[in-house]
């Protein structure tokens, strides 16, 4: 479990590029979440390899690393026709960052369930999930930037 501040994580978001919208490798609309020397880091790569790295103070009791959804397109057909789409682009991690360093002012604890790939954040009386992905689909991230 890692507990962090609300408004140091959202700091450590909205730092980190999100990235357009790809439909041809789908784990670079994902952020990379790991646990380093007492930080929790994130991390964005682009299509040309361009890294976008943020840390934030931590307490880590155990350590995880795992991708967060960070971009996510939906399209939709008014009244079932296949004649007009509307596509929206949503940024599911980064809005929940935003919104809860805006209401909360305790510390959340984030926690994984490796078996299903489901982040937890929990706060006060709230708990919220994402599902991600294994940190093994993300691209390498230079160590020099995680220094």
């Amino acid at each position: 479990m890692i507990t962090v501040l609300p408004e140091n994580l959202h700091k450590a978001v909205k730092s980190v590029k999100i990235t357009e919208f790809n439909k041809t490798l789908p784990v670079l609309n994902y952020a990379l979440l790991f646990e380093n020397d007492g930080y929790l880091w994130i991390a964005t790569i682009d299509f040309e390899n361009h890294a976008s790295v943020a840390k934030c103070a931590a307490r880590v009791e155990s350590g995880f690393a795992v991708c967060v959804p960070m971009t996510l397109k939906t399209e939709t057909h008014p009244t079932g026709s296949r004649r007009y789409t509307s596509i929206r682009t949503f940024h599911p991690f980064p809005d929940f960052c935003k919104v809860l360093s805006q209401c909360c002012n305790e510390a959340v604890n984030l926690s994984l369930d490796p078996k299903t790939m489901t982040l937890s954040i929990d706060f006060g009386r709230s708990h919220t999930e994402f599902k991600c992905i294994g940190p093994q689909e993300f691209p390498a991230i230079p160590s020099t930037l995680c220094a």
